[in-house]
């Protein structure tokens, strides 16, 4: 009896997969910066990744700093050169008297043309949407682009967290 439960809960973990998994684009780098306070936390935070990425977004009260994003072309396979951008998140969380540091740096590539050409969407049925309201047509231009996660760049993460936190002592 035993073995068929271990039998049915292999099968089930197999079939279902890990459902506290999240993909490598929605995970974060991340770093201690110690028993500091948050105003210093987020002014320090705040400065690395203006120095890094020029322009930011800070919002104190979400404790979160989104970078613009950066353009920036790269020739592929096909020797045709593609847009790509380059984007940044980092967010602030206070656990156990501790503030950590959560960065997230993503490549990704601009697919609207290809993601025109091969499908869209449809409004779950036989056809196409019908309407130019329903296709997004009316939409601006930047909400209809399509931009497909390529990359993290995970080193580049671990550099700015570590002078995060040296900065952050270092102020202390």
């Amino acid at each position: 009896m035993k073995i068929a439960g271990l039998l049915l809960a292999g099968l089930l973990i197999l079939f279902t997969g890990c459902r506290g998994a999240m993909p490598d684009s929605n995970r974060y780098s991340r770093l201690s910066l110690g028993s500091v306070d948050y105003k210093r936390a987020f002014d320090v935070s705040r400065d690395m990744m203006r120095n890094e990425f020029g322009q930011i977004q800070p919002d104190r009260d979400s404790a979160t700093i989104k970078a613009s994003p950066s353009y920036f072309s790269e020739e592929g396979l096909s020797l045709t050169p593609r847009q790509y951008r380059r984007t940044a998140h980092l967010k602030l969380e206070k656990h156990q008297k501790q503030w950590w540091a959560y960065l997230r740096v993503q490549i990704e590539r601009r697919d609207t043309r290809t993601y025109q050409q091969f499908g869209g969407r449809t409004n779950n049925r036989d056809y196409r949407y019908s309407t130019p309201m329903e296709a997004g047509e009316t939409a601006p231009w930047e909400k209809k682009q399509v931009w497909t996660k390529i990359r993290r760049e995970n080193d580049r993460e671990k550099r700015i967290l570590h002078q995060i936190r040296r900065e952050t002592i270092a102020r202390h």
